[in-house]
């Protein structure tokens, strides 16, 4: 569902931005004249079937917050963390890597315990719905591998250039 609203918004925010762009149209009496400054109006003229289309949607749409969206850190303070580690030395990489492992590790058995507990309380496995209690931990968990991630890639990245 995400996707789709988020394509929404886009397709409504270049709507609004189409429809708010000004005209400008010449005052009928002015010439060109070289004293003379030439008079402009500026006009807009929205599309209001457009708009009240995608504003019934937005109210269809609006009652939908997902639990991890809604406590997902700022994404200005992930890229200003990353970007650090594309500067760093390799030393610090290593380091950031045994840091970020064992974060990882901890995380991971806080989820497997909730995900056992769930199990044994209801008999089942633990869906995406379900994972409200522990939204933070998942989120933040879902960073911590896609950080391994890059910090697995630029260590091979600098060790490849070692060799060269």
């Amino acid at each position: 569902m995400k996707p789709l609203y988020d394509r929404y918004r886009l397709v409504k925010q270049i709507l609004c931005r189409a429809s708010t762009i000004p005209v400008i149209e010449e005052e009928d009496g002015s010439e060109d004249d070289g004293d003379s400054k030439t008079q402009f109006t500026v006009t807009v003229r929205p599309d209001l079937s457009v708009l009240g289309f995608l504003d019934h949607m937005e109210e269809e749409v609006d009652g939908f917050i997902s639990p991890v969206d809604e406590l997902s850190p700022s994404k200005n303070t992930t890229d200003m963390r990353l970007s650090n580690l594309h500067s760093a030395t390799t030393r610090e990489l290593l380091e950031q890597l045994q840091e970020t492992r064992e974060d990882k590790k901890r995380i991971r058995k806080n989820l497997k315990e909730f995900e056992e507990q769930f199990f044994r309380q209801n008999g089942r496995n633990v869906q995406k719905e379900d994972r409200s209690p522990l939204a933070v931990e998942y989120n933040e968990y879902k960073h911590i591998k896609a950080k391994l991630r890059l910090l697995e890639v630029l260590i091979s990245k600098r060790d490849s250039t070692k060799f060269i």
